[in-house]
């Protein structure tokens, strides 16, 4: 399962004291089910951030598209 994986590597890099930024395309990726709830706790340990941009698509926009609005539900 992937999202084991990704803890383990947030993990491995947790207790090797490494810097660790993950980016996502999706508004809310715990629900969506992209990341686990433990992977966030240790992200957000000890000061970590979760920043949340809530911008049009620019490749949509380049195109002429609407890009719909789907706000974060992930905040500090």
């Amino acid at each position: 399962d992937e999202r084991i994986l990704l803890y383990q590597v947030i993990d491995g890099r947790y207790n090797n004291l490494k810097s660790t930024l993950i980016i996502s395309n999706s508004a809310d990726p715990v629900h969506d089910g992209y990341i686990d709830l433990r992977v966030i706790d240790r992200l957000q340990e000890n000061g970590g951030l979760t920043l949340c941009f809530k911008m049009q698509s620019y490749r949509r926009r380049k195109k002429g598209r609407v890009a719909s609005k789907s706000p974060s539900k992930i905040k500090i």
